[in-house]
C-alpha cells in the first residue's frame, strides 16, 4: 500500500506499507480500495510501476519507527483503516 501525508493541502508521498495485513484485513482493505480506482495518481510528481491508484479518500492507521532523511516513514506496519477520520478532516477537501 502506497502512503502519503498531507502537508498544506497536498499529498506527499510517504512511502509504502507491506505488513500489518492479515487474510481479513487484507481482504477488506483490497474490497474497499478497489471501489475508489483512479487512472491519476493523487501524489503529484510520483510514479510507480504497476501501481493501482485510489481516490485519496481513506485514512489508513499505520505503526513506524520514525522517518527516514528523505521523509518516508521508517518500517511501517498497517493496523487499521480510520472510519473516525476523513480526509477531508485532514485539509484535503472532498
Amino acid at each position: 500500500m502506497i502512503l502519503a501525508r498531507v502537508e498544506e493541502g497536498k499529498l506527499i508521498h510517504a512511502g509504502g506499507v507491506g505488513t500489518g495485513f492479515n487474510a481479513k484485513t487484507g481482504t477488506d482493505a483490497r474490497l474497499r480500495l478497489d471501489a475508489l480506482k483512479t487512472e491519476k495518481p493523487p501524489v503529484s510528481g510520483l510514479k510507480i510501476k504497476g501501481a493501482t491508484w485510489i481516490r485519496p479518500e481513506v485514512v489508513v492507521e499505520v505503526e513506524y519507527r520514525g522517518w527516514t532523511d528523505d521523509q518516508k516513514l521508517r518500517h511501517p506496519s498497517f493496523k487499521g483503516v480510520r472510519e473516525d477520520k476523513s480526509a477531508a478532516g485532514l485539509g484535503l477537501g472532498k
